[in-house]
């Protein structure tokens, strides 16, 4: 989730250094994160200019996609603070959301049981 917070704060930046304004963090956390982004895709996300940084086609896929992402969490966790399910805090979903509590939800949602999903990502169902 680091990584792709980096990637919306350089994207709507131009630059690792805005980005690092934008998310409180030193510039090398924020050219780490990108860095093992694009590793991780063994795709390159970013034209380096010396202007900036700009998305490249796929780059701008992601970027686009991710916020919508977060736009969803953002908007669900609306929703359950309005039936009172959660209550309204100054951390927000999208901050203490986890990829491995994205990828739970995910395989829990197509194998229909904790038990099938627990199989699937390789760990104990109480996990």
């Amino acid at each position: 989730m680091r990584q792709l917070r980096a990637l919306i704060a350089v994207s709507q930046g131009g630059s690792v250094h805005k980005a690092a304004s934008i998310l409180h963090v030193t510039q090398p956390a924020v050219t780490r994160a990108i860095h093992e982004l694009e590793q991780a895709l063994g795709l390159e996300l970013f034209e380096r200019t010396p202007k900036g940084m700009v998305a490249t086609e796929v780059g701008a896929i992601l970027v686009e996609r991710t916020q919508r992402a977060f736009a969803e969490l953002a908007h669900a966790e609306h929703e359950l603070a309005e039936i009172g399910l959660t209550r309204r805090s100054s951390v927000s979903i999208n901050v203490k959301v986890t990829h491995r509590h994205l990828h739970t939800l995910v395989a829990i949602g197509e194998h229909q049981t904790e038990t099938a999903a627990a199989v699937e990502l390789d760990v104990s169902q109480p996990s």
